[in-house]
């Protein structure tokens, strides 16, 4: 099986315009998507809320260091599950306007933000790391260059009743999306994972380069690990340099 999703990762490098530098055109502007969790909004429906805020306010100050444009889209949920449940969002184009819409709503937001040469890096933790996978297949006309899931679930397998019930589908990554979809459009997939959480852990993504991230705290806090996030700005940096031919 990972035999077959290495051989799918690379026909989607080539697929979606990623084979080399020489080939990129000059970059214009980079696209960072954070989207948080079930309840992320808090009681505030604020976006800046999700745990992940400060960690991809960094990023986007380290990138903006040497990268022209670096924009930004924030998002929350609220108690209603994606994909038609309405979050908030915000924008580095207006960051101080929290705004309503669902995925549907956070699509348009990312096309009217990029254009098809604009390299988007999205990442999603619990129901926004199945919210990022979702994106990524409506998304065929935008480069992925990269995709982060933080402790994925699936909100179609997980709702608050199956975590009470401890049900099989709160402890394993979302299965119910194409994950071959999703590599045709992305270049660089990495899933990060924790087991040591008693209601709600992930699991490993064939298709993903995958991280086990083992310690005493629980699935809401490692969407701003460090060591998750490491990796995260690392990878993030490594592609914008190639597409600055650096």
């Amino acid at each position: 099986m990972k035999m077959i999703a290495l051989l799918l990762l690379s026909v989607s490098l080539i697929a979606t315009g990623f084979e080399s530098p020489a080939q990129r055109l000059e970059l214009e502007d980079v696209l960072v998507v954070a989207l948080g969790g079930y309840n992320s909004c808090g009681s505030s429906n604020n976006p800046y809320n999700i745990g992940m805020y400060d960690q991809t306010a960094s990023l986007v100050k380290k990138l903006s260091a040497r990268t022209p444009n670096v924009k930004y889209i924030v998002a929350c949920l609220r108690t209603v599950a994606p994909p038609d449940g309405e979050g908030r969002y915000v924008t580095s184009e207006a960051p101080k306007d929290i705004r309503v819409g669902n995925a549907a709503k956070i699509k348009s937001v990312i096309e009217s933000m990029s254009t098809k040469n604009t390299p988007i890096f999205v990442i999603g933790h619990s129901y926004g790391g199945w919210l990022s996978m979702y994106l990524s297949t409506q998304l065929s006309d935008r480069k992925l260059a990269g995709l982060f899931t933080v402790d994925p679930i699936s909100p179609k397998t997980c709702g608050p009743v199956e975590v009470l019930l401890g049900s099989a589908g709160c402890h394993q990554s979302p299965r119910d999306l194409e994950n071959a979809d999703i590599l045709k459009t992305t270049a660089h997939w990495l899933n990060f994972y924790q087991t040591d959480d008693r209601w709600l852990t992930s699991s490993e993504i064939d298709e993903a380069q995958n991280f086990h991230i083992t310690y005493d705290d629980s699935h809401t806090a490692i969407d701003a690990d460090d060591r998750v996030w490491t990796r995260i700005v690392n990878t993030v940096q490594t592609e914008v340099g190639l597409f600055r031919n650096d």
